[in-house]
């Protein structure tokens, strides 16, 4: 499986106006619920989950300097 039968270009921000973690992550969720991907009345319950699991453990990932 590779990332891009998981995504398509519509779904990808190349330039994202967030410059922090959790704006990042609504940043994304929005864009996926207005391409339809979540619903609208789903988005709070998404973000708090979301945000539960990141107060628990970062998705994020840490960059070695090379």
């Amino acid at each position: 499986m590779s990332l891009a039968s998981l995504l398509s270009a519509e779904q990808i921000i190349p330039e994202m106006k967030a410059t922090e973690r959790w704006p990042a992550i609504v940043e994304l969720v929005d864009l996926l619920v207005s391409l339809g991907k979540i619903k609208t009345e789903d988005r709070e319950s998404i973000l708090a989950s979301l945000k539960q699991r990141e107060e628990t453990m970062s998705t994020g990932c840490f960059l070695r300097p090379d």
